[in-house]
């Protein structure tokens, strides 16, 4: 499924945590995203859908790894 980013309304970067368990080079991030569909209720399932979406793309776009 593609990410469709007239549902993504806002993110924000809320934490960088740096510590020696994070290789040099690399950062922890922690995000805020703000779901919304002008249209109609998003289901579970369907923001599910849409975080495997934007996890999808950040991985994909910007190499980044999940911890």
């Amino acid at each position: 499924m593609e990410l469709d980013q007239g549902l993504v309304r806002e993110v924000q970067l809320f934490d960088e945590y740096r510590s020696k368990q994070i290789p040099e080079g690399f950062r922890s991030l922690s995000l805020h995203i703000v779901l919304q569909d002008q249209e109609k209720t998003l289901t579970d399932e369907r923001a599910r859908q849409l975080m495997n979406s934007v996890q999808k793309t950040l991985i994909e776009k910007y190499e980044i790894r999940l911890r």
